[in-house]
């Protein structure tokens, strides 16, 4: 795992990381491991702004026990909810796409 003052040089130099969201996932993360968890929530709430949404954001916000502390966060829950709802969405237009050619 990338050390926090990597993670915060990628911010400053405005990385591919910072412009695909990856960043703000990994953020995300350092802090769900050191208990803070307004600034989890902080991080997460970029999530909604970028497309696509990665299915790795889905999975590791479902599975990962480190971020326990905000599960029971009604703004995690809503934004775990419409990063499915938009990968779902995501995926029905690629499947369309494909079966037109």
């Amino acid at each position: 795992s990338r050390d926090l003052s990597r993670l915060l040089q990628d911010l400053e130099d405005k990385t591919e990381e910072v412009q695909t969201g990856y960043i703000f996932h990994h953020l995300a993360r350092v802090y769900s491991m050191l208990g803070n968890r307004e600034k989890t929530m902080e991080h997460l709430r970029y999530l909604e702004n970028y497309d696509p949404v990665d299915i790795r954001w889905i999975y590791e916000l479902r599975d990962w026990p480190s971020y326990d502390i905000v599960r029971d966060n009604p703004e995690f829950n809503r934004i775990l909810d419409q990063l499915e709802t938009r990968f779902r969405k995501e995926q029905e237009s690629i499947v369309q796409l494909l079966e037109k050619n």
